[in-house]
């Protein structure tokens, strides 16, 4: 029998090994969901207001908390102007 490629250890290598949960993968997940979040963010504010700075677009990277993105995803939706929404970032610290 040839050997898989996508197989290349021994059949029940990790049979003994009871991983319920990675924090590396929750890592890499979390940094995939925000960078998602960025680039959302960045897409509506740019529909709505034009061009965002690239001091704003800064700001808005350095969020590393998902639950604020949804807070100001809907002040994105309050703000006449990108000035009006900037006053609701939190600043670099």
């Amino acid at each position: 029998m040839a050997k898989s490629i996508y197989y290349p250890f021994p059949k029940g290598f990790l049979r003994e090994w009871n991983v319920i949960r990675s924090i590396v993968v929750e890592e890499w997940q979390m940094i995939a969901r925000l960078e998602t979040l960025v680039k959302m963010m960045l897409g509506t504010l740019e529909a709505k207001f034009g061009n965002v700075p690239v001091d704003v677009a800064d700001r808005i990277r350095a969020i590393g908390d998902p639950d604020l993105f949804y807070k100001l995803q809907i002040e994105v939706m309050r703000a006449a102007t990108l000035e009006d929404w900037v006053a609701h970032l939190p600043p670099i610290n």
